[in-house]
């Protein structure tokens, strides 16, 4: 592609992407486009049977790599574009973060992203590629390259850049919530009847903006290409063929958040040149060392947290993970060359040492995007808002997946940001129970600007 100029961008318009050429029509949004309006029911295998308002499942997609890429990945793009035009997903979307970020990067290094991916991470390369040619062909889409994608694949990264906006890098973003059930008098676990068997639940809210991204969010199957584990996922970053949200039963269940701290555009670049994972396939890569480690489920979740703490990123991080056991919970607080130190009280906190309270009994463990170590801001009271809620509740039900979807379900912690809610269990026992792996809902509500936080 030679030198092109991105149209510059203003508020309230959806220019298009991207080492562009041959643009076709307009931009402008619609008013009504971005938030649908459907009023969904949360069943959440029947354990909560209550009529939530703004939720709707996300569609889902199986990505087969058995495939060829352009097969394999053009079901997710159909699956968008079918459901929404340009102008209340994909553009918008694309047009904010252009404004926020990949304005100010050249067309020179989106080239050299793809260069890197295509030697580095060919397997994602040739999905990016399949991913811009399904949205460009598309009759409701629109030209978007492969470079451009490339951008995204390091989204995370840059956009702890100086070429990032304030806007993009001081939005709040996200919230994890461990759960355990307490122990009886023998140690076995008991359990609450409310989603918990025995073992851990996992909650997490994706908080991004601008509010389209509810209408690229999707619930993946990706099944390998040969051996490897079949991995389940909700995102709306699959336009990277990465995921910040995922599981494997009887391995883990994984989220990424937000964590503050600035990194030179330079050493992006850099990192991407001599083959740094990036950010958005962490997880992926995770997994597959998981899957090939011998020792049955625990040592395939201690393998998969090793990968998360250890491998080498290029920006900060945290990753909220759960296991298949009935302690299997960790918050991971990443730097770029590892956890952060010291590894035992601030690298990696593990949920079998976070009693909820005095005699409680049970375990929670709470991640926003600040350390753990630290107070939460006052102007972004999150974590201590659902910590405040769960140390409210009776053991039987803080401890379950109602409880933690409660917690991520109580202002602040859900708030006008908050794009999808999902509920995970890595262990196998839950599909046994009538549970799923993975439920996830889009949240569609915007709340009065009055909301407090808990008292």
């Amino acid at each position: 592609a030679g030198h092109t100029q991105r149209p510059r961008n203003t508020r309230g318009a959806c220019s298009r992407p991207y080492l562009s050429q041959g643009l076709r029509g307009s931009a402008r949004m619609r008013r009504s486009g971005c938030l649908g309006g459907a009023v969904g029911r949360l069943a959440l295998a029947a354990l909560v049977p209550v009529v939530a308002f703004g939720m709707a499942p996300p569609p889902a997609v199986v990505v087969d790599e058995s495939l060829s890429p352009s097969v394999a990945w053009s079901a997710a793009v159909n699956a968008v574009l079918e459901a929404h035009a340009w102008d209340d997903g994909f553009g918008p979307v694309f047009a904010a973060h252009n404004r926020s970020l990949f304005d100010r990067v050249p067309d020179a290094k989106l080239r050299d992203l793809l260069a890197a991916a295509r030697k580095h991470q060919p397997r994602a390369a040739a999905a990016l590629s399949a991913i811009a040619s399904a949205i460009s062909a598309h009759p409701r889409g629109n030209y978007v390259s492969a470079e451009y994608l490339a951008g995204w694949l390091w989204f995370h990264e840059l956009a702890h850049t100086e070429l990032a906006s304030p806007e993009e890098a001081h939005q709040r973003s996200c919230c994890g919530v461990l759960v355990a059930p307490s122990s009886n008098a023998s140690g076995a676990r008991v359990s609450p009847g409310l989603g918990g068997g025995g073992w851990v639940s996992h909650a997490r809210n994706m908080d991004q903006t601008p509010h389209a991204v509810r209408n690229l969010t999707l619930q993946l199957t990706v099944k390998p290409n040969g051996t490897g584990p079949v991995i389940q996922a909700v995102d709306w970053y699959w336009v990277t063929s990465g995921f910040m949200t995922a599981v494997v039963p009887g391995v883990a269940s994984v989220q990424e958040n937000w964590r503050y701290g600035q990194v030179s555009s330079e050493s992006v670049f850099a990192a991407a040149a001599r083959g740094v994972t990036p950010q958005v396939l962490l997880f992926r890569e995770a997994f597959e060392a998981a899957g090939a480690q011998a020792g049955g489920a625990k040592a395939g979740y201690e393998s998969f947290i090793e990968a998360v703490a250890y491998t080498e990123l290029a920006a900060p991080m945290y990753a909220i993970a759960a296991g298949p056991g009935a302690d299997d919970g960790a918050i991971v607080t990443r730097d770029p060359a590892g956890p952060a130190l010291p590894v035992a009280t601030h690298g990696i906190a593990r949920l079998a040492d976070a009693a909820i309270g005095a005699g409680a009994g049970w375990r929670a463990l709470v991640q926003t995007n600040y350390d753990r170590w630290e107070p939460d801001p006052p102007s972004d009271p999150r974590r201590t808002a659902a910590e405040r809620l769960l140390r409210s509740m009776a053991p039987e039900v803080g401890s379950s997946s109602v409880g933690a979807f409660a917690a991520v379900s109580a202002y602040p912690v859900f708030n006008e940001d908050t794009a999808y809610t999902a509920i995970m269990c890595p262990n196998d026992a839950c599909a046994e129970a009538g549970l799923p792996n993975l439920a996830a809902f889009t949240r569609q509500v915007l709340l009065p600007p009055d909301a407090l936080p808990l008292a």
